[in-house]
């Protein structure tokens, strides 16, 4: 592919395709690249039993009908890809998969950016010049793990970076150890141990309890209500942009520590040190499980007080229970306390471990003097549109219009600002 076309978007994941969708609503000439599938890191990233954590109908593409589903549980994602491949088949997107984009650099002529591409299939290498991008390559593309921790881990025991596992029946014979208690770990742990037929270990981390919903409400959809998905970036002061941020949590019901260890999880402190077959665990496992606790007590108390507020839709809405998967169980504390301080990993029984340490970024590509310079410290973009560079636009990143800009509920809002902002300059 070479010569120059009006538009181009980078990335083939949901801020992408919706991109693409309101660019062809709006008569705008473009193409969309993706070096693997559309939606690939939905498609081959995520594990078999993986259920989306937002509802059906706040996961929806722009212009999408309503995807049927039960809004009170996760959908399986192999339910939401089909149908999300059902709709973009019918909308004839000028989508080319395959294609890497190995540079986007300002070009020679003002106001235009010049793409280096790669055929991932052939290895053959093109250009295109182009009076818009839009870099929607994500947040969460490179797997993020402790490398020198994992170096020194026996050659025996099987290790999944994040996006490698899939399910309990393809991890070895033998017992596992999770790695991390975000979402994804405790949802994993929570997986693997109810498949029975081993011993499931969680090194934790510290990460805040959320409650999975409120008062027969699923947690998204309550938040939805309240607009908190369109809280402005620039009426949060940054050091609240991180508040209420779901943590320990499951897709479909709550997941604490609490249910975990009742379930037969063994709870540890984080991994300090690796040595032979030998970790040494931080004492830093009650501590995980307060922060977790507060996490959850805090979310409750800001939902709680949201509602009192409307005294009509308090008393609309069920009379809370407690929930038992939040309830601590009467061994709970000794065990906590009995915690070790090493783990012998032969002794143990471990033949895999999985790393549930999260996902980074690299933007490297994208080598426009002006974009660089207006990244944050943590290399991430802080906006849209990047000050003082007309045509460049970034989607799919957190914060970057609202408190949902990298959620599927926010980055489909900031599509269509995108592809206003361009067909208006493009006129």
């Amino acid at each position: 592919m070479a010569g120059r076309i009006p538009a181009v978007i980078v990335g083939g994941g949901a801020a992408g395709v919706g991109a693409s969708i309101e660019l062809k609503r709006l008569g705008v000439k473009h193409v969309l690249l993706e070096r693997g599938r559309l939606f690939n890191a939905w498609r081959f990233w995520r594990w078999d039993g993986f259920k989306l954590n937002t509802p059906m109908s706040l996961s929806t593409l722009p212009g999408q009908p309503a995807m049927e589903g039960d809004d009170t549980v996760g959908e399986p994602i192999a339910s939401v890809l089909a149908k999300w491949d059902s709709y973009v088949s019918t909308l004839n997107l000028p989508v080319r998969e395959g294609v890497e984009v190995l540079a986007i650099k300002p070009g020679h002529v003002a106001e235009t950016f010049e793409l280096s591409l790669r055929d991932v299939l052939t290895g053959s290498e093109s250009k295109v010049v182009t009076d818009a991008v839009v870099v929607a390559s994500g947040a969460h593309d490179v797997p993020k793990f402790p490398q020198k921790l994992s170096a020194q881990i026996p050659k025996g025991i099987v290790q999944l970076a994040p996006g490698s596992y899939t399910s309990p029946a393809a991890l070895p014979d033998g017992n596992v150890l999770v790695v991390g208690s975000g979402q994804t770990g405790s949802q994993l742990a929570d997986e693997i141990s109810a498949a029975g037929g081993r011993t499931v270990f969680m090194a934790t981390s510290k990460t805040g309890g959320c409650p999975r919903g409120h008062r027969g409400i699923d947690l998204f959809l309550f938040l939805d209500r309240l607009n908190f998905f369109e809280h402005s970036r620039d009426a949060v002061p940054e050091e609240d942009r991180n508040s209420a941020r779901p943590g320990l949590i499951g897709a479909d019901s709550n997941i604490s520590y609490y249910s975990l260890h009742r379930q037969g999880v063994s709870l540890l402190g984080s991994i300090e040190a690796v040595e032979g077959n030998v970790l040494s665990l931080r004492g830093n496992l009650a501590e995980n499980v307060v922060a977790a606790h507060e996490g959850y007590d805090t979310f409750q108390g800001i939902l709680r007080g949201i509602v009192a507020k409307d005294p009509e839709w308090d008393k609309s809405l069920p009379v809370e229970t407690p929930d038992d998967r939040w309830a601590k169980t009467d061994n709970f504390d000794a065990a906590i306390a009995a915690s070790p301080s090493k783990l012998n990993l032969a002794e143990a029984g471990i033949s895999s471990i999985v790393w549930a340490t999260g996902w980074t970024h690299t933007v490297d590509f994208v080598q426009v003097p002006q974009v660089r310079e207006s990244l944050g410290a943590d290399g991430l973009p802080t906006t849209c549109e990047p000050p003082g560079v007309a045509g460049f636009y970034w989607l799919g990143f957190e914060w970057l219009r609202t408190r949902g800009s990298a959620l599927l509920v926010g980055a489909r809002n900031d599509a269509t600002y995108v592809a206003e902002k361009i067909a208006a300059a493009l006129k």
